[in-house]
C-alpha cells in the first residue's frame, strides 16, 4: 500500500472512529437531560424548587452539531469529500437533492449518521443549513451554538442562503480577532 492510500484510509478508520465518538457523546447528554427532567419531577411534585437546566452549549443536539461542524470542516479537503461520499454511496442512500456542491454538511450528515439512524429527513436537512450558514460566515465550532441561538430561526436561514447573504457585523469580528 502506497503513502498516499496508507493515508486515505487512515483518515477514513479516524472518520468512523469520531463518528462513533460523536454518538456516545451524544447519548451520554441524552441521558444527562433524561436524568434531569426525572429529578425536575420529583422536584415539582415534592413542591421544591427544581434543578437548573443545562445551557444549550451542553445539551445533546447542540453538542451533535457542534461536533458534527467540527469534523465535516476538517474533511472538506478534496482527500476527505472522497471519504465522505464513498462512505454515503456504500453505507446510505445517496441523496439526489442537495448535490455535494450544494450542501456538502448535508452529505457529511448521511455519512456520519450512516450507521445509527437517529436522524430525520427533516432535522437532517435543518441542521445541514444551519452548518452550511455557519461556515458561509466563518463561524468556529466552539462559537456555533451561540451563533445559531443569535441569528434565529430555520426561515432566516434559508432566506439567507438564497441570497447567499453573509452578514457584515461578522467581517468586523473577524477583523478585530486577526
Amino acid at each position: 500500500m502506497g503513502p498516499k492510500r496508507a493515508r486515505k484510509k487512515r483518515r477514513s478508520d479516524e472518520f468512523f472512529t469520531r463518528t462513533k465518538l460523536l454518538y456516545v457523546g451524544y447519548k451520554v447528554r441524552q441521558d444527562k437531560a433524561e436524568a434531569y427532567r426525572l429529578e425536575k419531577e420529583k422536584a415539582i411534585k415534592a413542591k421544591k424548587r427544581p434543578p437548573k437546566s443545562l445551557p444549550p452549549f451542553d445539551k445533546a443536539d447542540s453538542f451533535f452539531k457542534r461536533e458534527a461542524y467540527a469534523l465535516l470542516r476538517e474533511y472538506s479537503d478534496s482527500e476527505g469529500r472522497a471519504i465522505i461520499k464513498s462512505v454515503v454511496r456504500i453505507y446510505a442512500d445517496e441523496p439526489r437533492y442537495p448535490s455535494y456542491t450544494e450542501n456538502r454538511f448535508y452529505w457529511g450528515l448521511v455519512a456520519i449518521d450512516s450507521g445509527e439512524g437517529i436522524l430525520s429527513k427533516q432535522k437532517l436537512s435543518k441542521i445541514a443549513k444551519q452548518l452550511l450558514y455557519a461556515d458561509h460566515n466563518g463561524i468556529a465550532p466552539q462559537l456555533l451554538i451561540g451563533f445559531l441561538y443569535q441569528i434565529g430561526g430555520s426561515d432566516h436561514i434559508h432566506k439567507q442562503l438564497s441570497k447567499n447573504y453573509r452578514d457584515p457585523s461578522l467581517n468586523l469580528a473577524a477583523a478585530a480577532v486577526s
